[in-house]
């Protein structure tokens, strides 16, 4: 006969292993270093250029022409080896009229365990990661309040890696993408999304009214760069300039 305190030790034993089982099988998650690129939706792309090209300086590392005409479809102007801006003139129909954003994208060392580990935590995701145009591997998810965020790897043959110290004026006004912000909706579910899930780390919240909080800027886990969340009870009828980018210069 197998004595009760025998049975009670197996059982600890037990619980032990299958809680250490259960930790090993769960995904953590993968360094998130900075941000890739912002997109933004423009409605004239010659202007666009004479913008961002002619005034600020960023030069086309890589765009891709509507077919069967000359005419750009999507651009990137880049800042840095690692950072750009991409402007797309192709606005898909179901796109929110008043977001011009299109997306955002982090820079993450492992796209799939990035991709499994937001599975594991109940975000929606792609049965896979895919290759874009450009050669990266990447997926997409949808934040809370429905922000376009991708998660990209960077992969050697791509047109990032083959174009490293290309198309870096001289003459451009910045060479860092210092954050990038954002409409939020729903605070503490934005917070939920980027803090416990991502592990953005907030440093800074304020407001241009004494009465109400207006955003709260939030620090990617393993880099420098962060987001700003534009705080709304109620989203505007327009999002205007609260989705923006903000491009570091030596000297304002």
């Amino acid at each position: 006969m197998i004595r009760p305190a025998y049975l009670r030790l197996i059982s600890a034993i037990l619980l032990v292993a299958s809680t250490c089982l259960a930790q090993t099988a769960a995904p953590t998650r993968p360094r998130i270093t900075g941000i890739s690129h912002v997109a933004y939706y423009v409605s004239d792309m010659p202007k666009a250029m004479v913008f961002w090209h002619d005034l600020l300086g960023l030069d086309i590392s890589y765009d891709r022409k509507k077919p069967n005409s000359t005419d750009t479809s999507v651009a990137f102007l880049k800042v840095n080896d690692h950072q750009y801006v991409e402007l797309l003139s192709d606005r898909p129909a179901q796109a929110d009229p008043k977001n011009f954003m299109s997306h955002l994208c982090f820079l993450t060392d492992d796209v799939e365990q990035m991709r499994a580990y937001l599975a594991s935590k109940g975000i929606a995701v792609p049965p896979r990661a895919g290759k874009t145009g450009t050669g990266d591997l990447v997926f997409s998810v949808k934040d809370p309040d429905g922000t376009q965020i991708e998660f990209s790897q960077p992969q050697l043959t791509s047109v990032e890696a083959q174009g490293a110290g290309k198309f870096l004026s001289p003459t451009r006004v910045s060479q860092r993408i210092y954050h990038a912000g954002f409409v939020v909706g729903n605070t503490q579910r934005a917070l939920d999304f980027y803090g416990n899930i991502l592990g953005f780390q907030e440093f800074w919240r304020g407001s241009g009214s004494p009465t109400q909080l207006s955003w709260i800027n939030m620090r990617v886990p393993d880099g420098t760069d962060y987001v700003e969340l534009m705080l709304y009870r109620t989203l505007p009828a327009t999002f205007g300039s609260d989705n923006h980018v903000a491009l570091e210069v030596p000297d304002l």
